[in-house]
């Protein structure tokens, strides 16, 4: 097994190669050596993603709702998982953040952020061994804010006294609405913010993604690292990674009475930050069956993408699958390790 190393891409087993990029008789030498440099570069780094496998399975979580996303945080040997319950009002949510051991599945505790909002994506920064969240509060007017991870319910009038709150200095809100759309990639060094009009529902055709300085957002920062956008609605997107130059998408609908959605199918999808293409893309239409090639009750939702560190400096996507009907549910971590190299 050869591991893919800070530089290098993951790549899905199926290739799918994308289109290339737009560009006229007049374009000059340099550039075009340039663009092809850049797909070349997108070429020799290019890795397999294998069969998915069993990571840890959550019994604890609540039935009721379905995983959002989740983060490791390897060092504590903690799982942090995301849910939505109700909020205090009819158009609002609770974000509920779950600590989870990853050796057994047990859950630690929870934290409620009263109209936290969906929970689709969130990041936790380890601060002298103190968890943080980085995350949207859609309560406080959709504040990008970290706060000191601590189990208990709060509202976000008591969170700066209570949690430490901080308004991060640079906010990046487009005068639309948008999801709590931080995650670092995988070295931790760089923040990516996913950019979606989710008020507009299906009208909404595409999404932008922004990569910038962890350090610098503190500072008020506004340079971007580089954007790339994708088409949305189809696919329905369920969570995001960065490693490197690749930015990886998880996507498709939920599926119910045993069959998944031709149009939307669950599939990691790999994009190059450098050139903004699609440059592979797989599958995964057995997600998570048992024993009998089953879903319970027919119905799964893939949700979440994170990153694993192994202990040799490979690296591997984590992702969640949440199966069964409302008030049966269950939920796992699945891993996907990266093998071959081209």
């Amino acid at each position: 097994m050869q591991h893919v190393t800070r530089r290098a891409l993951l790549l899905g087993g199926a290739l799918a190669l994308g289109a290339a990029g737009a560009g006229g008789p007049a374009l000059a030498d340099a550039a075009a050596r340039g663009t092809d440099r850049d797909r070349t570069a997108e070429r020799s780094a290019f890795v397999r993603l294998g069969d998915p496998a069993p990571f840890v399975d959550i019994g604890a979580l609540a039935a009721r709702t379905t995983m959002q996303d989740l983060v490791l945080v390897p060092e504590n040997g903690w799982l942090f998982v995301s849910q939505a319950v109700a909020g205090s009002n009819d158009s609002s949510e609770t974000t509920v953040i779950n600590r989870v051991r990853v050796s057994d599945g047990v859950l630690l505790d929870s934290m409620q952020l009263v109209d936290g909002g969906h929970g689709l994506g969130f990041e936790v920064q380890l601060r002298s061994g103190q968890p943080w969240v980085w995350m949207t509060w859609h309560g406080s007017d959709d504040d990008v804010v970290r706060l000191r991870y601590v189990p208990g319910s709060y509202r976000y009038a008591e969170a700066d006294d209570r949690l430490g709150l901080e308004r991060i200095a640079f906010q990046h809100k487009e005068g639309r609405d948008r999801e709590a759309v931080y995650h670092f990639d995988a070295a931790g060094q760089v923040a990516v913010e996913r950019h979606f009009h989710f008020s507009a529902g299906a009208e909404a055709t595409s999404e932008t993604y922004y990569r910038r300085s962890v350090s610098a957002l503190l500072t008020g920062s506004s340079t971007s690292r580089g954007s790339v956008t994708l088409p949305a609605t189809p696919p329905t997107v369920q969570g995001f990674a960065t490693v490197g130059d690749s930015l990886f998408r998880l996507v498709g609908a939920t599926a119910t009475n045993g069959v998944q959605d031709a149009r939307d199918p669950m599939a990691i999808e790999q994009h190059s930050w450098t050139t903004g293409r699609l440059v592979a893309k797989r599958q995964y239409p057995d997600l998570a069956r048992d024993g009998d090639a089953r879903w319970k009750d027919g119905i799964i939702e893939p949700q979440g993408l994170g990153v694993r560190r192994t202990a040799d400096g490979g690296i591997s996507l984590l992702l969640g699958a949440t199966t069964g009907g409302t008030g049966r549910r269950e939920h796992q971590v699945l891993e996907i390790p990266t093998t071959g190299s081209a």
